[in-house]
């Protein structure tokens, strides 16, 4: 088993923590060429064929899945300091609004002890840290620098697969995705284009190859209380 990192927003991690969400679909990087447009693929890997029956890779390896069937997903998210105590314990507060107290483990590496340092400031000639000032916790920090210890959610991997974003119109997929308070196809499609419409050949109408991760949510084995 693997322990791998996965980025989801605000909005996807409260679909989690109520059950609705039990898979996400990311673009596939890079794009098979247009002319492929059949995939095949088992639990591991994936290739494309053409019409004239060649196949994108070229080779036996074809594309590794993004997370493989047995893998532990840990999420990282928007969060930012909140407060601790004694230098043993932090907690910390995620954008979806729930505030979550760790025990700092001896791993935490220099980096986190960089970041906060930098977390306190000078009021008159007290040195005091932000959360004992009324109203001000700082910014949200983006997911990518979350440490893995401060991660609260963990999924096991259950199903792997390859597919173009549209095929999901019609199935069950769009409530998998945790978008059961929609009553039509169409709310996907704007909720898709609002996280990936910017992005070069990932918006909906351009019907991108995605894998698609079906995850079962677990509980976290880390020391955290809920505050």
């Amino acid at each position: 088993m693997k322990e791998k990192p996965i980025i989801f927003s605000a909005a996807s991690v409260a679909a989690i923590q109520r059950g609705d969400k039990t898979q996400t679909r990311r673009v596939i990087k890079p794009q098979p060429p247009a002319a492929y447009n059949r995939c095949l693929h088992d639990q591991e890997r994936a290739w494309w064929h053409s019409d004239e029956e060649a196949y994108w890779p070229d080779d036996d390896v074809g594309r590794l899945f993004r997370y493989q069937v047995g893998d532990r997903l840990y999420v990282k998210e928007r969060w930012r300091l909140r407060h601790w105590g004694d230098d043993v314990s932090v907690g910390i507060e995620y954008a979806e609004g729930d505030i979550v107290t760790f025990d700092i483990p001896e791993t935490a590496d220099e980096r986190w002890e960089k970041w906060v340092d930098k977390q306190v400031f000078w009021i008159g000639d007290e040195q005091a840290k932000v959360d004992f000032v009324e109203g001000y916790f700082g910014s949200y920090r983006s997911p990518i620098f979350m440490p893995k210890w401060i991660s609260r959610l963990k999924m096991d991997v259950t199903g792997v697969k390859a597919e173009k974003l549209q095929d999901i119109m019609g199935t069950d997929g769009v409530q998998a995705e945790g978008y059961k308070f929609l009553n039509t196809d169409e709310g996907f499609v704007q909720a898709w284009n609002e996280l990936n419409g910017k992005k070069t050949g990932s918006a909906w109408h351009d019907n991108p190859w995605v894998w698609v991760t079906e995850f079962h949510r677990i509980e976290a084995a880390h020391m955290a209380r809920r505050k």
